[in-house]
């Protein structure tokens, strides 16, 4: 099951840009963004997702993400899950909606977690 961790509308055809930067703490590595658009060319291509953290040396990106129209995943880097993420569309985007769902556990704990069960069955059966 997926959770709406963040939703919004930016209206991006004004001066100066507003900057798109989500504060949130994300549980999970694996996220999934909606972004839809309202007039400009019809490209798919909108933007970039950009992990980051500020540091006491200032900000440090992590790997670029391109973002397109519709419902996509991403999978964060375990460093990612400590700092933000910053969506940058592209200019000749005017209007975005973002919305942006996290699964509310890790794949691979829901793995570990079948995988210790069925131990648990062999062990109490025997394994036959």
């Amino acid at each position: 099951m997926w959770k709406r961790v963040y939703q919004r509308n930016f209206l991006l055809h004004v001066n100066p840009r507003p900057q798109i930067i989500i504060h949130y703490r994300f549980q999970s590595r694996l996220i999934a963004i909606g972004c839809e658009k309202v007039g400009s060319w019809d490209l798919n291509f909108v933007g970039w997702l950009i992990p980051f953290q500020i540091t006491p040396d200032g900000r440090m990106d992590g790997r670029w993400k391109r973002l397109y129209l519709g419902n996509q995943q991403h999978v964060l880097s375990i460093a990612d899950l400590q700092g933000s993420i910053e969506v940058r569309p592209k200019l000749w985007i005017p209007d975005l909606k973002l919305t942006i769902w996290e699964k509310p556990f890790d794949f691979a704990e829901e793995r570990l977690d079948r995988i210790e069960e069925k131990i648990d069955d062999i062990t109490t059966f025997g394994g036959y």
